[in-house]
């Protein structure tokens, strides 16, 4: 069971321009797709646009990059006349990185909107009553900001990797996340004229500086989540909470089955042949 939730229902009529970024003064279009190098295509571009380096990149590029902020006709105009590239990443990779990055790193005060809510379906599922009658200040990047949420709930008890895994695949996709949502469904309705492995990103932004004339800028430091080896052979069933209370930042191997392996491989197979597309063009 999943939940479309008040936010995810505004964020769904932006999507997914809201990930289509373009600069005059880049010149192409890039579709900068949650956890498949995101941060360091909005700080490219940033750079490239002499923006403040002190502002946050994610806020930058909702505001100034977007292809959602602009007039429709002048957003179809530039998607039918520039270059459309999307890096893409191997789902199983992304996935474990999303939920490291969203329900184990954080605190529970912390913890990222979308992953409260994927909390309470799971509670739901139990049988809690779940209202939000109450709200707790919360920390999104550099931003105070306040979260609406149910004091029914316990927030502190996140789901394992399988349990996230069976979540995002059993879900009705319009009510998932950017961050677990298929790569393949940014581009369903758009052209895309270059797919680039993720692990050729940083080499493909600085041949894209040098092809538009500017200085090849060095790559800024990859917003990456930590992947320190756990002591335990598998965690796929352990919950998040208790990974982030022992500092466990488990890799794909050390968290994901065969049976799970196979599950994702499954649900995301459009994701697998973009992948696949990806590395024949390289």
């Amino acid at each position: 069971m999943s939940t479309l939730s008040p936010r995810q229902a505004e964020q769904n009529l932006a999507f997914p321009l809201d990930y289509y970024l373009y600069h005059e003064a880049v010149g192409v279009v890039i579709v900068a797709v949650p956890k498949v190098g995101c941060s360091t295509i909005k700080r490219w571009f940033m750079r490239h646009t002499e923006a403040d380096p002190r502002l946050d990149p994610h806020k930058y590029a909702f505001e100034h990059l977007a292809l959602a902020r602009r007039p429709a006709s002048e957003a179809q105009h530039i998607l039918e006349s520039r270059r459309v590239l999307m890096p893409v990443r191997d789902p199983a990779d992304r996935l474990r990185s999303a939920f490291v990055d969203k329900f184990v790193w954080p605190k529970a005060s912390d913890l990222f909107e979308p992953a409260r809510e994927i909390i309470e379906d799971l509670q739901r599922a139990k049988g809690v009553h779940v209202v939000h009658d109450t709200e707790q200040v919360a920390m999104l990047g550099e931003f105070e900001v306040r979260i609406p949420i149910c004091s029914a709930v316990d927030y502190n008890r996140r789901p394992s990797f399988r349990e996230f895994v069976d979540y995002v695949s059993a879900a009705d996709p319009s009510h998932l996340d950017a961050h677990w949502r298929a790569q393949s469904s940014f581009i369903e309705e758009h052209r895309i004229d270059a797919l680039v492995p993720l692990e050729h990103l940083s080499e493909h932004l600085q041949q894209l500086s040098k092809a538009i004339g500017a200085p090849e800028l060095q790559p800024a430091a990859e917003n990456v989540t930590r992947k320190e080896p756990a002591p335990h052979s598998c965690l796929a069933d352990t919950p998040g909470d208790e990974l982030h209370a022992l500092d466990l930042f488990p890799t794909l191997e050390q968290i994901a089955d065969e049976p799970l392996l196979r599950k994702i491989r499954e649900h995301f197979r459009d994701d697998i042949n973009l992948l696949a597309r990806a590395r024949a063009r390289t």
